[in-house]
């Protein structure tokens, strides 16, 4: 396999109304110097002719679980066939705007330190209209507090550094529900992290997709998201108990709860 600057992730679950036009968005890029790596994770016999009917203009590696394996899972198949030194994510329900690469890759030549990047998003709706924008924060001092609270990166928008991310295991196969934070967190310990204001991906919200509403995680894989907001918290000179505490508020937001009278 030739090498490429950017390889693209883009894994896809059985059901993928939307996967024609994130195809067609990337297809717009004016960065050129990159590849697709397309993770069709279960129903790939329907979904490889989706990629097969889109006259893509760059490499386009195709790799089929014929069971779903869990997007943790696809994400380290694609990202260890990937022949770039930057990887973006997109998934198969969003739109990448024209100039989303090259803007990040420019960010990635300025600074060598760079390791993690992400940007703003239009919030798009089932038919593709504009219903609203995710703004969201910067700077990576900021972002680095922020991380302690919450997931501060839209995952479909960021670009990082692929051998940081193999370096430290890639994604967390135990982490079904956060395995984005959890990445995050431990690439933010190996460099810089930031976001670009400037919403550069249409991020779709409808009803099929894997972060719809309140969700509960794993003891699992609350352990390993703790694990990484202390190191963090310890870099930053936080209270140890102040980074737990704040766990605790974190898992219990976003935990449904129900309240008898």
């Amino acid at each position: 396999m030739s090498r490429v600057r950017v390889s693209v992730l883009l894994p896809v679950g059985p059901e993928a109304p939307y996967l024609g036009q994130t195809l067609q968005s990337l297809n717009e890029q004016s960065f050129a110097d990159w590849e697709l790596i397309v993770v069709l994770d279960g129903n790939a016999q329907v979904n490889r002719k989706i990629v097969e009917s889109v006259s893509l203009k760059v490499p386009v590696t195709v790799i089929e679980h014929t069971t779903s394996q869990g997007i943790a899972r696809s994400l380290n198949a694609a990202l260890h066939r990937a022949s770039g030194d930057l990887i973006a994510r997109i998934d198969a329900d969003d739109i990448n705007l024209s100039q989303r690469l090259a803007k990040q890759v420019a960010e990635f030549d300025r600074d060598e330190q760079l390791m993690l990047l992400g940007t703003s998003a239009t919030v798009i709706d089932e038919a593709g209209q504009q219903s609203g924008t995710r703004i969201v924060p910067a700077g990576d001092a900021n972002l680095r507090r922020r991380l302690l609270w919450r997931n501060c990166f839209i995952h479909p928008s960021v670009m990082f550094r692929k051998n940081a991310a193999i370096l430290i295991g890639g994604y967390n196969i135990h982490c079904t529900r956060t395995e984005d934070y959890e990445l995050w967190l431990r690439l933010s310990l190996c460099g810089k992290i930031n976001n670009l204001p400037e919403p550069l991906i249409g991020y779709r919200v409808h009803s099929g997709q894997h972060t719809t509403g309140r969700q509960g995680i794993s003891r699992l894989e609350s352990k390993a998201l703790l694990k990484m907001k202390l190191q963090l918290a310890k870099e930053q000179g936080t209270p140890q108990f102040l980074a737990r505490l704040i766990h605790m508020a974190w898992e219990w937001n976003r935990t449904p709860h129900k309240f008898w009278r």
